[in-house]
């Protein structure tokens, strides 16, 4: 988390690292919630 932050911070991020767990935790919450779908892989495609 530390490594994303320092990266976003040169780019002029300046929320507080609490922020940016929280607003990457709600992200995953929304993905836990997708089945995803099986897929088959097949030789030669």
């Amino acid at each position: 988390m530390t490594t994303l932050l320092a990266e976003i911070r040169t780019i002029r991020y300046t929320g507080s690292p609490n922020l940016l767990v929280r607003y990457l935790e709600q992200g995953r919450s929304e993905e836990s919630l997708v089945d995803p779908s099986i897929r088959r892989h097949t030789p030669g495609s």
